[in-house]
């Protein structure tokens, strides 16, 4: 008896020691498990935010600084959870059928005072972490900025322009002109096709005095179209509070060695030969420089460098499409006398005439313009005496100076029964007329019969030209 009673003892004396085994083992377990949760966030959420805060910290080297941004996260953080939590409760308890009048305003109040104090902990923790925070259409640094759109309205004309940035001076990728009626269904359009933007993304709307109205129309109608994209988190929309005038005028001097843009501020930019073309095409592809004339100065050692700039400035114009708000004006410049020098071809005339036809013999060509009646006389003039030209083997063609419909040119021809070849200037009239050395309209220019010009003249002097370039002949 007295041995079972001591195996019996001996059993719950191992059960007990085996217990408190268990329970020591688990105090360990318990104990390493909160080490565990102070060295291991298990959290995504708060492990991110702390990982962002010391890496945005401003003090980032300093060692000791991090625990107290670690407490202070995971503070806020506790403390924007709950308030959380809290608010979803009160707007459950707000929303039953049960709740009384009274009871609903209580919680209303309660559920504001809540929202109030999360803002607080919000700005706070943004403070810790060195956050400006996204918000809809804010306003970013131009290094921040991906792509821009600069909408230029001038009265019944907008220009859009596309990426263009002022910080690196990159032109626009895009230029293109609308009538003020299809402008807003082409933004929508743009904002509809986000594969072509790049974000954030800049939107500035510039105008003159004629265009102020509807670019507050167009201010309005481009947030609402943002809106609806969804993309008021990565863009902004400015109306700029300048109003220019409607017409912006630049001067480009050429004068004996020097050579400068004057803007009417009488600002003035020195500019090398070899600067002026690249200084032109970025001007040209500027938001808000348009309506622009351009007036060009130059004295006589400069004129080809003049002619050679306006020819390049209305090109480009053209190659952006924006030749109508465009103008270059020079001042007129007498031509050079063809007396003595070859004819010109008639590469930008279109005529009936072939100079081979006249081989041999001498041309006498008439610069005209139809509407005038100082050519209308001269045409007149030479058509009576067409016979008379024809016996002394001259061969006589007459060219439309003027802009004019070809077919109103035909019925002109006809009506007037024109016994020779009348053709027109198809392209840059002023450019050809300069290289024919036309001064006035009539402007008769004769030739020898190897085509060579003697005379410049007016049609009282015809006839004496006409003798004495046919004894010098003989």
């Amino acid at each position: 008896m007295s041995a079972e009673v001591t195996n019996k003892s001996l059993l719950v004396g191992f059960l007990v020691l085996l217990l408190a085994g268990l329970a020591d083992g688990g105090l360990k377990k318990e104990q390493a498990s909160i080490l565990s949760q102070v060295q291991v966030i298990e959290e995504p959420e708060l492990a991110e935010l702390i990982e962002v805060a010391i890496l945005r910290s401003t003090n980032l080297e300093d060692k000791e600084e991090r625990p107290k941004i670690v407490r202070r996260v995971t503070e806020l953080y506790a403390q924007i959870k709950l308030l959380d939590n809290q608010i979803e409760q009160i707007s459950r308890k707000i929303s039953f059928s049960e709740t009384s009048e009274a009871a609903r305003v209580e919680l209303i109040l309660a559920k504001a005072e809540l929202e109030a104090t999360r803002l607080t902990e919000l700005a706070e923790l943004r403070e810790v972490m060195n956050i400006v925070p996204k918000h809809p259409f804010m306003r970013r640094p131009e290094r921040d900025v991906a792509d821009r759109l600069s909408i230029d309205v001038m009265g019944e004309l907008v220009c859009v322009y596309k990426g263009f940035q002022d910080r690196t001076y990159r032109p626009p990728t895009k230029i293109k002109i609308l009538p003020a009626n299809e402008v807003a269904p082409f933004l929508d359009e743009f904002f509809k096709n986000k594969s072509d933007l790049e974000l954030p993304l800049r939107i500035d709307i510039s105008r003159t005095k004629s265009g102020q109205k509807l670019s507050e129309e167009l201010y309005e109608q481009v947030i609402e179209m943002v809106k609806a994209a969804n993309l008021q988190l990565d863009a902004e929309v400015h109306l700029e509070k300048t109003v220019r005038v409607s017409e912006q005028v630049v001067g480009l001097v050429m004068a004996a060695d020097k050579l400068y843009f004057c803007y009417a501020d009488g600002q003035e930019i020195p500019l090398t030969r070899e600067d002026v073309r690249p200084f032109i095409a970025d001007m040209l592809k500027r938001p808000g420089s348009m309506p622009l004339r351009i007036e060009l100065e130059f004295d006589k050692k400069n004129s080809d460098l003049a002619s050679n700039i306006s020819d390049f400035a209305r090109q480009t114009t053209k190659e952006l499409g924006i030749e109508k708000l465009v103008e270059i004006k020079t001042p007129p410049r007498e031509p050079d006398s063809l007396i003595g020098k070859p004819l010109p071809k008639l590469d930008n005339v279109k005529t009936e005439f072939d100079i081979k036809q006249a081989e041999g013999k001498p041309i006498l060509v008439c610069f005209l313009d139809m509407n005038q009646q100082p050519s209308q006389h001269c045409i007149g003039q030479l058509a009576k005496q067409a016979e008379q030209f024809e016996q002394k083997g001259i061969t006589i063609v007459a060219i439309q100076a003027s802009k004019a419909n070809q077919k109103v040119l035909d019925e002109w021809v006809k009506k007037h029964d024109v016994p020779f070849p009348v053709g027109i200037i198809e392209d840059d009239v002023e450019k050809t007329k300069f290289a024919w050395g036309v001064r006035t309209q009539p402007w008769l220019i004769l030739t020898d019969k190897e085509h060579i010009v003697r005379a410049e003249v007016g049609l009282n002097e015809l006839d004496q030209k006409i003798k004495e370039a046919s004894d010098a002949q003989r």
